[in-house]
């Protein structure tokens, strides 16, 4: 079996990836099977269990008797739901790193808790990856995942994790006074701003490729700067992970019909998205929000349009609809003021008459 050595960083086992053969006549109880064999460990009570958390592939059934007390207060369905609302509000509890440590076997990485609970995932500790998270156990785990600090209370181990965002894995198993935490993070797949490319630590760069094509890299990190497809080849111990992304600096093309120096006269201004990578667009009217059904703007008022591409760049653009009768308007008013003139002519006149008379 491969080796694993006993440096540690941020609480973590982090694999050797030697130049050199690694001697493999050792004893049969090696690191990469228990990376806590040499750590004296008593469980401790956490201070506080997931109270909703999942165990193994099914919601927990029970949670120290908590179940029977809510059956029998009758009438306490309502105050649950408020409490279970306000909790996916919250934001994750502290949690203690240190208490995971993850080798492999070159086929999947395992991570261990200080109590030995043993998950399986395919990305280290502290990973930014583009693709998807998995994890499994044959364990029965209690555990709690978060997503940019809200509990996500139907994820169970099964489940595969897209959506990108920054997650916190919480293992409830009396490692220690706090739960073991294990991040990850999931960005999306175009990216925009950036001069290098770092790998998480215990990992090192094999090969990266740009458009298909090697390039330079150091042993944690290589430079990035053009913009198109690179794919990072990374080792964690034996356990090969690839990574792609494209990197978009340019803002999105879009156009707008009907503006002349930052005015459109009476409207209507056409937005016209030409680029084949738009995400979103917003657009504000007098500095309030508004939701367009079409991409035509005609009502009056100082606009603010922001379109954003898949990487995050922005085209913005600012300019004024300004009013502007239309002709059938200005007809009526025209008319509408004859009829005023001819009606006040026509009182002066018979006043007149009545005086005469």
């Amino acid at each position: 079996e491969d080796e694993t050595s006993e440096d540690l960083s941020g609480g973590y086992l982090v694999p050797d990836t030697p130049d050199e053969p690694v001697d493999t006549e050792s004893s049969e109880s090696t690191e990469s099977d228990d990376p806590w064999a040499n750590d004296d460990y008593a469980p401790s009570q956490p201070e506080s269990g997931p109270d909703d958390g999942a165990s193994g592939d099914e919601p927990s059934a029970s949670d120290g008797g908590d179940t029977d007390t809510d059956a029998d207060d009758g009438g306490s369905d309502d105050t649950d739901a408020d409490e279970d609302a306000d909790t996916e509000e919250e934001q994750a509890p502290e949690g203690d790193t240190s208490l995971i440590r993850a080798t492999t076997d070159g086929k999947s990485i395992k991570l261990v808790t200080r109590a030995k609970t043993e998950i399986f995932t395919n990305i280290p500790p502290n990973m930014k990856t583009t693709g998807e998270v998995t994890f499994s156990t044959a364990a029965d785990v209690q555990y709690k995942l978060y997503r940019n600090g809200k509990h996500l209370d139907t994820y169970r181990f099964a489940n595969e994790l897209t959506e990108v965002g920054s997650y916190q894995l919480f293992i409830y198993d009396g490692s220690g006074t706090l739960p073991a935490e294990f991040d990850f993070e999931i960005t999306p797949r175009y990216v925009s701003g950036i001069t290098s490319y770092e790998v998480p630590n215990g990992c090192t760069i094999d090969k990266v490729l740009f458009e298909g094509n090697l390039i330079r890299s150091e042993k944690t990190s290589a430079e990035v700067g053009s913009e198109g497809t690179y794919t990072v080849d990374m080792l964690f111990g034996t356990y090969k992970i690839t990574e792609t992304f494209i990197l978009d600096n340019t803002a999105p093309d879009v156009g707008f019909k009907g503006v002349k120096n930052g005015k459109s006269p009476g409207g209507p201004v056409e937005i016209r998205l030409k680029s084949d990578d738009i995400d979103s667009y917003e657009v504000y009217l007098d500095g309030e929000k508004i939701k367009v059904k079409k991409l035509t703007l005609t009502e009056p008022g100082e606009y603010v349009v922001k379109v954003y591409d898949r990487a995050g760049n922005v085209t913005e653009k600012n300019f004024i609809i300004e009013f502007r009768m239309n002709e059938m308007g200005v007809i009526v008013i025209v008319l509408l003021c004859g009829l005023v003139v001819a009606g006040i002519v026509f009182f002066i006149r018979c006043k007149t008459k009545f005086i005469v008379r």
